[in-house]
């Protein structure tokens, strides 16, 4: 009897120290925050009310090979997911619907949202005519330098039809899952595809954990001075190529969540984020750096200008940028 005690405690006790530890030493917080922005649900954060004052544009989301000669009234933008259609961001309060609304346009939205500028690259080259006058391509800061530093001007592939899944691609689908490991399998529910890290503020800027951030560890990469000064050459590159074909381009800049709290964190020791004045974009025409907008909301006190949850901003922070982007472009000669 005793002999089988012993065994039994043996066997347990992996699971007890297990359970130890998780009482003791895990932080139950970090648990519930940004753990790859959790793709489908808003965790601890309830949605703002949209003001009648907000005056939303339409706008239509369509594959580059769909686009029709577009009415006077319309305005094509390229972006990733700041301005693709998603149901947990709120597909009718995207910022570039609160631009539209502004210059009083409405908003084709297009193109790949992981290859926002090859998208914008591939139709000017071979359908300008379907592009408006004046073209948007929004990039968020940590793409901002491969997007442009790897642009290849020689072999430009023409964008293809979006694809529609088979029955053939489903069954595929459901094999895969059924051999993936249950950890991959969430990571992929819940899009935990990116290392997150955790910072502490030093003033409340949350309407839930207040004075904690979760960030993408991938805002922390630092870029070589020769990646940066490619990129500038070949923003400067399509600028002209734009003008050429009659066009007038201006690239929109998201700040990644890190850098809109940089100045926050306490105990920072991360490098100078790229959007970060000396910005070495902002001497392009053509560029359109939208920190000092966060920047300035959260001076105002303003709370979740970023989600806690989430690696995008709320609708107030949409709103703050479209009309931001709308005064820029109305103010160009």
């Amino acid at each position: 009897m005793k002999r089988f005690v012993l065994r039994a405690l043996l066997f347990i006790s992996p699971f007890l120290l297990a359970l130890v530890y998780y009482l003791l030493f895990v932080n139950k917080e970090d648990m519930k925050g940004d753990l790859g922005r959790m793709s489908q649900t808003q965790f601890h954060y309830t949605k703002p009310s949209i003001d009648t004052e907000y005056c939303i544009s339409s706008c239509r989301d369509v594959a580059t090979t769909d686009i029709t000669p577009l009415a006077d009234n319309e305005i094509v933008v390229f972006g990733d997911s700041f301005s693709s259609e998603d149901d947990y961001k709120w597909p009718d309060s995207r910022w570039h619907q609160f631009m539209g609304a502004a210059i009083k346009k409405t908003i084709v939205m297009t193109g790949d949202f992981l290859r926002p500028v090859e998208s914008y690259l591939s139709l000017l080259t071979y359908h300008p005519e379907l592009l408006s006058d004046t073209v948007i391509v929004e990039t968020i800061e940590r793409e901002l330098i491969n997007r442009f530093c790897w642009l290849d001007f020689q072999n430009i592939p023409e964008e293809k039809p979006t694809f529609d899944a088979s029955n053939k691609e489903s069954l595929l689908d459901k094999w895969n899952k059924n051999k993936r490991l249950p950890v991959q399998y969430y990571q992929r529910r819940l899009g935990i595809d990116v290392p997150v890290l955790t910072a502490k503020l030093d003033t409340a800027l949350f309407s839930c954990r207040p004075n904690k951030l979760f960030y993408y560890a991938n805002d922390t990469i630092t870029r070589s001075e020769w990646e940066i000064e490619t990129a500038i050459a070949n923003l400067q590159r399509l600028d002209s190529l734009s003008r050429a074909h009659g066009k007038t381009l201006v690239v929109v800049a998201i700040p990644n969540k890190l850098t809109v709290y940089h100045n926050h964190i306490i105990g920072d020791n991360t490098a100078r984020q790229l959007l970060e004045s000396p910005c070495p974009f902002d001497t392009l025409p053509c560029f359109i750096n939208t920190l000092p907008v966060l920047d300035s909301l959260i001076e105002n006190g303003i709370k979740d200008v970023y989600l806690p949850d989430d690696s995008h901003f709320s609708i107030p922070t949409s709103k703050a940028i479209g009309e931001y982007v709308a005064k820029r472009l109305n103010s160009r000669p």
